[in-house]
C-alpha cells in the first residue's frame, strides 16, 4: 500500500513538473504571440476614412509559467477620427491578465493539430482581470472621458478556426468577423464612469454605473446583459436615476447585414432611405434582436418632485409572426406637472399613477391584433381589444386613417376620472348630468332602436359613472373616417353597440365630494 501511495505521489510530481516544463517552454512563444496580436490591433479596429489608430504601446508583457497567467501592463493606443478635424482618441489600460488553459498551451507545441479541433469553440482564457481601463476623446473644447475601475471575465472562448488563423498570422484580423466567432462565459465590471463636456454649448453630462454584467455570450447570441445603479447628471445636477436595466436573449443580426450597415454608414453622404430600409429589415426579419428589456426604479427630478416608475418591460418573443408586448408598473407623475401640461384641475390627487400592459400580435392577413389595459390609480381603467389592418403599424396620421378596424372592444371602469373631467368643464355639480345628456342627445340623434339603446346606455353612465363597454358590429370593419362620419351624423349605432353598468354614486355626488376635498369611494 505504501509503495502504491509513493508511486501515485511520484506520478503527480512528474505530472506537475511536466506541466511546469511545458509552461516554461512555451512561455516565450505566448509572449511573442501576444505582442503580434497587440501590434495588429490598430489595423483591425481602424475604419478607412472614419477611424484611424496608431500602433499600440505596451510597457510590459509577461507570462508566468507556474500560474500560467499572461499579464499586460501600461497599455496605450492613440487615434483620430479624420472627419472631425483636430480630434484625438486615447485608450489606456493599467493592467490586464488571464490564465491560459493547459490545452491552449499545447497549441503552441508540435501537438497543435492534435489538440486543436477542426470545428467548435475552445476556451483560450480563464479568470481575466482588468484594472483601470480608460478612454478619452477631444476635439477643440469638446471632451469625453470614460473609466472602468475593475473588470473580470471567465471562460473566454474562440472558434478553433479563428485560433488557428491568429497563430498562423496569414491575414490581418477581421474584427467584425472575430466578434461572431468568440464568446465569454461571464463579464463583470464595477465603478463605471463617463462624462462629456462642451463649454461652448454650456453642456456637461456625467454617467455613473455601479456595476455591469454580461453572461453567456457566444457568437451572435448573449443570454443576459445588465447594469445596476445608474446615475445621469446634467450640469452637475441629477437628471436621471435608474436602479437596473436588463437585456435578456440578445441576438446580433447576421454578419453580412451588419457589414452592409457599416458600409452604408461609413459613406461621406449616407443614403438615408437605404439606411432606413436596412434597419427596418434588421428589426423585422429573422430572430428578434432582444427577447426582453426591463428597467426598474426610475426617478427623474422635476421642479422639486419626481417622475418615477417601478418597472418597465418590453417583451419581443417573435418576428415571424411579429409579436411583442409592453408593460409599465406604477408610472408616477406629479399632479402639478399634469395640471400645468393639461390645463386640468385635479384637487385631492397627490400624483397621477399609471399602470399599463399592451400586447401586439401580427395576423395572417397582414393585420395587427392589439389588446391591453391602461389604468390610473383612483381614476379609472380602460381595457381595449381590436384588429387593425391595411397599415397594421401606422407610421403617420394618414396611414392610421387609411387603416381598417374590426372586432373592437373598449371597456372603461370609472373611479372618479369622469367627475374630474366634467367638473373642469361644468363647475356646477347639479348641471353636470343634464349637460352631458344634452350632448348625448345630439351625439345619438338617430331615431333607430339601436341608437335609442346606445343613447340610454350613455345616459346611464352620465348619471352614475360605473362601467361602460363599447363593441363594434360583429364581422364589420371600418375606417376612422367612416367612424367620424357616423358620429357626426348622429348614427353611432351603425358601427357600435354600448352597454353600461351604473356606479354606486351619482356624478353630482362625486363632483361635490371633489369640491369638498374628499375622495369618493371607488365605483
Amino acid at each position: 500500500m505504501k509503495n502504491l501511495l509513493r508511486a501515485v505521489m511520484v506520478l503527480a510530481v512528474l505530472a506537475l513538473a511536466g506541466i511546469a516544463a511545458l509552461a516554461f517552454w512555451v512561455g516565450p512563444q505566448v509572449e511573442e504571440q501576444a505582442r503580434r496580436e497587440i501590434a495588429a490591433v490598430s489595423e483591425a479596429v481602424s475604419i478607412p476614412g472614419q477611424l484611424q489608430f496608431s500602433a499600440p504601446d505596451v510597457k510590459e508583457i509577461k507570462f508566468s509559467p507556474f500560474s500560467r497567467r499572461l499579464t499586460l501592463r501600461g497599455a496605450e493606443i492613440r487615434g483620430e477620427m479624420p472627419p472631425l478635424a483636430g480630434s484625438s482618441l486615447r485608450y489606456t489600460l493599467e493592467e490586464a491578465s488571464f490564465r491560459i488553459p493547459l490545452r491552449m498551451l499545447l497549441v503552441y507545441t508540435p501537438l497543435r493539430d492534435m489538440v486543436l479541433p477542426e470545428k467548435g469553440m475552445m476556451t483560450v482564457g480563464e479568470d481575466m482581470r482588468i484594472s483601470n481601463f480608460a478612454y478619452a476623446f477631444s476635439q477643440g473644447s469638446i471632451s469625453a472621458h470614460s473609466m472602468v475601475r475593475s473588470e473580470e471575465a471567465d471562460a473566454i472562448r474562440l472558434e478553433s478556426g479563428l485560433v488557428r488563423e491568429l497563430l498562423e498570422g496569414k491575414e490581418p484580423l477581421d474584427m467584425l468577423n472575430a466578434v461572431y466567432r468568440m464568446g465569454i462565459g461571464e463579464i463583470r465590471a464595477s465603478s463605471v464612469t463617463s462624462s462629456m463636456n462642451s463649454p461652448e454649448q454650456g453642456m456637461r453630462i456625467e454617467f455613473n454605473c455601479d456595476s455591469m454584467l454580461m453572461r453567456n455570450w457566444e457568437g451572435r447570441v448573449m443570454e443576459k446583459a445588465s447594469m445596476d445603479g445608474i446615475l445621469l447628471k446634467k450640469e452637475e445636477r441629477e437628471f436621471l436615476r435608474l436602479g437596473n436595466i436588463t437585456v435578456t436573449g440578445y441576438t446580433l443580426p447576421e454578419e453580412a447585414t451588419v457589414r452592409e450597415l457599416l458600409t452604408l454608414a461609413a459613406r461621406p453622404k449616407p443614403n438615408e432611405r437605404a439606411l432606413q430600409a436596412l434597419l427596418l429589415r434588421m428589426f423585422t426579419t429573422g430572430e428578434p434582436l432582444v427577447r426582453e428589456i426591463s428597467a426598474t426604479d426610475l426617478r427623474v427630478p422635476l421642479d422639486g418632485q419626481d417622475v418615477s416608475f417601478k418597472n418597465f418591460t418590453l417583451t419581443w418573443p417573435s418576428n415571424t409572426p411579429l409579436k411583442y408586448g409592453l408593460s409599465l408598473n406604477k408610472l408616477s407623475l406629479p399632479t402639478a406637472l399634469v395640471e400645468r401640461e393639461s390645463g386640468l384641475s385635479l384637487p385631492g390627487l397627490p400624483a397621477l399613477v399609471l399602470d399599463a400592459k399592451l400586447d401586439f400580435a401580427a395576423q395572417g392577413n397582414g393585420g395587427m391584433h392589439e389588446q391591453g389595459t391602461i389604468s390610473a390609480q383612483n381614476l379609472g381603467a380602460l381595457e381595449y381589444d381590436f384588429v387593425i389592418s391595411g397599415g397594421a403599424t401606422p407610421a403617420s396620421p394618414q396611414a392610421l386613417f387609411a387603416s381598417a378596424l374590426s372586432d373592437v372592444r373598449l371597456k372603461y371602469t370609472d373611479q372618479r376620472l369622469t367627475a374630474y373631467l366634467v367638473s373642469n368643464v361644468v363647475p356646477v355639480a347639479q348641471a353636470a348630468t343634464p349637460t352631458l345628456k344634452a350632448a348625448i342627445a345630439q351625439f345619438c340623434s338617430g331615431d333607430s332602436p339601436e341608437n335609442a339603446a346606445l343613447r340610454g346606455a350613455l345616459e346611464t353612465f352620465a348619471t352614475s359613472p360605473g362601467v361602460l363597454e363599447v363593441r363594434s358590429k360583429p364581422g364589420k370593419s371600418f375606417r376612422l373616417f367612416e367612424a367620424a362620419g357616423a358620429l357626426a351624423g348622429g348614427n353611432p349605432a351603425a358601427l357600435f353597440s354600448v352597454t353600461a353598468q351604473p356606479g354606486k354614486k351619482s356624478l353630482e355626488e362625486q363632483i361635490n365630494a371633489l369640491k369638498a376635498g374628499g375622495a369618493p369611494a371607488a365605483q
